[in-house]
């Protein structure tokens, strides 16, 4: 089993190593394409944690929420992906493909 990831994310995180946080549109972005290398079928998304134990996670929940940004006293909003539950050691192809 091979891990892919899309190739215009790829390039955008290595561009923009100080600053490693996924947007939605970058989700979005890899969600999308990860449909369409499965013949556009649905596939299932999971969460991998612990990247010198790492193990793989369901996805149970997403919420939006609005915190206040520290550096602009505005509002900025966050999405959070709640943990589901463990389904064991996270495969070798994902955990390389993270760079773990």
């Amino acid at each position: 089993m091979m891990a892919e990831k899309c190739a215009s994310f790829q390039s955008d995180q290595k561009s923009n190593k100080t600053q490693n946080n996924m947007t939605a549109r970058d989700l979005i972005e890899e969600l999308e394409y990860a449909i369409s290398i499965n013949g556009n079928e649905d596939v299932e998304v999971r969460m991998a944690q612990q990247p010198k134990w790492a193990f793989e996670y369901s996805i149970d929940e997403a919420v939006t929420i609005e915190v206040d940004d520290e550096d602009t006293d505005e509002k900025e909003k966050i999405v959070y992906l709640g943990e589901g539950s463990q389904i064991g050691y996270l495969n070798e192809d994902a955990s390389r493909e993270l760079g773990w």
